[in-house]
């Protein structure tokens, strides 16, 4: 008699729960994701730039947003061997220094570094198009990612095992059989043996007590048309902030961050920062006039390492991706998968919310 086949529940259609949806369905489940249409997720932004860490450092994150670089690639790689737009539109990232700190780290990269090489602005123009406003360093890895499509992509490598919905999950109930999402009129949406919230800042509402570690931060992308200097942009640039190449003519140049607030509505003064970056970073004669913007909202924690493990029995939870989730959500989507499986990556001491005694500074919002 074959094995019946495992089930779970997903709650989020974002990239970390689309990540999580297509490693189980690799391995044989059967996935209800649940994507909420009217959620201002931080992975619809039109594009983002997914940049490579540099130096030697050894901490956690560090050695998280390392590894997931391997593991994203990896399958950026495989999607499109297999024919799906993942939406890469660029390889490489200049890595200009945002402060002293970055500055240092980048003098320590070692001329024998087969994937960095320091650049002078003139090294720059020669090799990316542009003469940036500094030295920097060329990396051969990270890339530009529309992160709605790759997050499609995830979803349709496995369509047969994944049926994605759309609705608002109001509350999780657990019961023998394992866990119903109910929508706010108490009527059931979906029912699975598993469930997993990746539901980005909606987490702390699914499951109260992660506002110990979950806080929204509202980050606003401005978008630009291309000028003929600018168009010869041929990696996206990363540091202080991050412009991509054009995309269909448009430029996007972000984020602005700011923890704790939830104001979806759109702000001139967040334009301006980011327009003024642009306009330092490519050399423009003057600052670019803003033709769109992005206004999302990303979960974030208090030392930026995501959220990623048990809460319950048969719950589980990735999120606190915050602006690392191009590198963080595949590798943790593995990582929770096997967890599940009951095989724990060391990684996970630093990532469970089992394990972690690290919060927020203060309880005001638990309230």
């Amino acid at each position: 008699m074959s094995r019946r086949p495992r089930t779970a529940l997903i709650i989020g259609g974002g990239l970390a729960g689309s990540a999580a949806a297509a490693v189980l369905a690799r391995r044989g489940w059967r996935v209800t994701l649940i994507a909420d249409d009217d959620a201002d997720r931080a992975s619809d932004i039109p594009a983002a730039v997914m940049a490579a860490t540099i130096g030697g450092a050894t901490d956690p994150l560090t050695r998280l947003r390392r590894r997931g670089l391997n593991v994203t690639e990896s399958w950026l790689a495989h999607l499109e061997r297999a024919g799906f737009d993942c939406g890469r539109t660029a390889r490489g990232t200049l890595l200009l220094p945002g402060n002293e700190r970055d500055r240092a780290r980048h003098r320590r990269v070692p001329p024998d570094d087969p994937d960095a090489r320091h650049v002078t602005p003139a090294d720059a123009r020669a090799a990316i198009g542009i003469e940036p406003p500094s030295d920097g360093v060329l990396h051969r890895r990270g890339a530009c990612i529309q992160p709605d499509r790759l997050a499609n992509a995830l979803r349709s490598l496995h369509a047969g095992s994944i049926h994605t919905r759309g609705g608002r999950v109001e509350r999780l109930v657990a019961h023998e059989d394992g866990w119903t999402a109910q929508s706010a009129a108490g009527e059931p949406l979906a029912t699975a043996t598993t469930a997993i919230i990746a539901a980005g800042t909606a987490c702390t509402r699914l499951w109260p007590e992660s506002r110990r570690w979950l806080l929204p931060a509202r980050g606003q992308a401005t978008a630009f048309r291309a000028t003929a200097a600018s168009a010869g942009l041929r990696v996206p640039i990363s540091g202080g902030g991050y412009i991509t190449p054009a995309i269909g003519g448009t430029h996007w140049v972000g984020a602005t961050l700011q923890r704790g607030d939830t104001d979806p509505a759109p702000r001139a003064e967040d334009d301006q920062t980011n327009l003024a970056f642009a306009q330092r970073c490519l050399g423009l004669a003057e600052i670019p006039e803003a033709i769109d913007r992005f206004v999302g909202f990303r979960a974030t924690t208090p030392n930026r390492i995501p959220l990623v493990g048990r809460l319950a029995d048969n719950l589980w939870i990735t999120a606190g991706h915050g602006a690392h989730g191009l590198l963080t959500t595949p590798l943790a989507a593995q990582l929770l998968a096997n967890a599940i499986d009951g095989h724990r990556h060391p990684l996970l001491r630093f990532l469970s919310p089992e394990n972690r005694r690290d919060g927020h500074p203060t309880d005001a919002n638990l309230k």
